[in-house]
């Protein structure tokens, strides 16, 4: 299916989102890689991973119109080489995620509300008074919600020490298609409060904030 979603706010963010419905020679003839690029790949054993991996670079130039080459530091966080935007990753089952700013530091994360895996580990990820704010009518798109808007906090701290349910709070928010709310980063590094945005896909959820 490809490029399903592009769009730009007045935060200065461009975000797109892709379907991966190709498999790899298709995705392959229509974006050519460099021989560091091919060996990258080809060094890559899981066939998800290779889909993901290139559709992200295909996502990135339909977003900014021209070739940009994506590096991450010692923490796994990516950036473009040029540093001529912020960049954040994200990717579920066969949606891939981006995000981009001029500005901000920015983060995005997305996930499948059908999978079922954050149900299984909600004690690990949600404080007590996280899991009561939940409402029962709207549980399961709640939790990923949560789950989302907290792995996106982590990668915008970008610090591996983190820790989900002690470090991050979601403060409570009524449940709508489209909306925002806030999240604390609470560490002895840091204190701060940020904006996060959502939406709903199909059977995604896609969490978004920069600042």
């Amino acid at each position: 299916m490809g490029l399903i979603l592009k769009k730009e706010n007045a935060s200065d963010c461009i975000i797109g989102v892709w379907e991966i419905t190709e498999d790899l020679n298709e995705l392959l003839s229509v974006h050519k890689l460099n021989k560091n690029d091919q060996k990258y790949l080809n060094n890559l054993t899981n066939q998800n991973r290779k889909l993901e991996w290139i559709t992200t670079r295909i996502l990135l130039k339909n977003l900014l119109s021209k070739n940009k080459k994506i590096i991450s530091n010692e923490n796994g966080k990516p950036f473009l080489s040029d540093n001529s935007y912020k960049i954040s990753i994200a990717h579920s089952k066969k949606m891939v995620t981006l995000i981009l700013s001029k500005k901000n530091d920015v983060a995005i994360d997305v996930e499948n509300i059908l999978s079922g895996r954050v149900n299984k580990v909600v004690s690990k990820f949600l404080s007590e008074k996280e899991i009561k704010s939940i409402n029962s009518q709207n549980k399961t798109s709640q939790l990923y919600i949560y789950w989302c808007a907290k792995e996106a906090l982590y990668k915008i701290f970008n610090e591996k020490n983190l820790n989900l349910k002690k470090n991050i709070y979601i403060e409570p928010f009524n449940l709508k298609k489209e909306g925002s709310f806030v999240g604390n980063i609470i560490s002895q590094e840091l204190t701060d409060k940020f904006l996060l945005n959502y939406f709903f896909l199909s059977n995604y959820v896609i969490v978004w904030c920069s600042k």
